[in-house]
């Protein structure tokens, strides 16, 4: 199994891409391991590449080549030591959510969420987990929203301020199924596991 990383200054991305019972067999030359810049242009060239078999080659230059069909692109690498590790997120037992309880508890939160030029951890939303309960708070000053839930969940208290970039990816990756969210919690990151995809983003800092 490979992965596809992501990083910005909030959320480092897994994108669990390559699994044998998906895709049936992947060929790949383990001598042969680079990371790939994947920025917003050749996030669109993987979108729009035909449905067909999707090759990437890497030379000695780290010149990357997308080919899909008649089509072939090219962008560039960089080494593997430059790019950054997933900081380490262990908290105990784990939150488990039903992702479609999640996602409809952060939009009716996260509208509340103030601004950048704000507070800083008002632009994000506070998580209050507790014996039995989940509990969403988001204010800005002028408008306050709480949202509560019932899960499982029988660990430590635990108070966590998510931002809300974090939180606008976890919606978009947050099935409408029985499909669930585990979330890992430590001090300064929290950690979401959401069907193929692990996320790691920092915690909002401070008084709320």
């Amino acid at each position: 199994m490979n992965n596809l990383r992501e990083v910005n200054d909030d959320i480092m991305k897994d994108w669990l891409m390559f699994r044998e019972e998906d895709l049936g067999s992947l060929t790949c030359e383990e001598d042969k391991k680079h990371w790939i810049y994947f920025d917003e242009i050749s996030e669109k060239i993987l979108r729009n590449v035909p449905d067909e078999l999707v090759t990437i080659e890497c030379d000695e230059r780290l010149i990357c080549k997308i080919k899909s069909g008649d089509s072939e692109f090219s962008i560039t690498g960089f080494p593997e030591e430059d790019y950054p590790e997933l900081p380490t997120v262990s908290g105990g037992f784990p939150i488990v959510v039903k992702g479609e309880i999640l996602k409809d508890m952060i939009k009716k939160t996260i509208f509340a969420t103030a601004d950048n030029g704000a507070k800083i951890v008002h632009t994000g939303v506070r998580f209050e987990i507790y014996s039995g309960n989940i509990r969403l708070v988001a204010v800005d000053g002028y408008k306050l929203a709480i949202r509560n839930e019932k899960i499982d969940y029988e660990g430590d208290e635990k108070n966590f301020i998510i931002p809300k970039k974090t939180l606008n990816e976890i919606m978009k990756l947050a099935g409408d199924g029985d499909e669930t969210i585990s979330m890992v919690v430590a001090s300064r990151h929290i950690m979401f596991e959401c069907g193929n995809y692990v996320i790691v983003s920092r915690l909002l800092e401070g008084e709320f």
